[in-house]
Formats: C-alpha cells, structure tokens, sequence
C-alpha cells in the first residue's frame, strides 16, 4: 500500500494536470497487464522450489529494484538541480 501512495504521488507531481488522466490509466493498465504474467512465472518457480526458499529470494529481488530506483533518481535529482530546471 506504501508502494502505490508513492507511485501515486510520484505521477501526480510529476503530470500536468491536463495529462494526468491519461498517465493514470496508462500505469494502472501495465500493473493490471503484468499480473498474468507474474502469475505465470510464479508458478513455474513454485513447481520448481519450496516457498520458504521463493518468498524471501523475490524480497531481495524487490529490494534491490528498489534501491537502483533510489540511486537512479538520485542520479536524476542531481543533474536537475545543476541544470537549474525545475
């Protein structure tokens, strides 16, 4: 739920208000779209190793795509602010 008010606050500051409608449904469409997806692959991995073994190895995954976003919007915050850009 952290993760959505985020995403969500994220796009709604980001997104001219004229847009907005339109970028709120294109990333509510690509979540929808990649749940089918998720659940294929994840099933494939649960036929092939134990929970106990799946859940936390897809914590870490999370985890580390978490930081690269840190790191990469850092990265974007630093060259904004140098370039004087709003």
């Amino acid at each position: 739920v952290r993760a959505a008010v985020a995403f969500r606050t994220v796009i709604q500051t980001r997104t001219e208000d004229r847009f907005a409608g339109r970028v709120f449904a294109l990333a509510s469409t690509m979540g929808n779209a990649s749940i089918p997806a998720a659940m294929m692959v994840f099933g494939v991995l649960a036929d092939r190793a134990a929970a106990g073994v799946l859940m936390p190895a897809s914590g870490l995954v999370l985890c580390g795509a978490g930081l690269w976003h840190i790191r990469k919007r850092r990265h974007y915050d630093t060259k904004e602010q140098c370039s004087g850009k709003p």
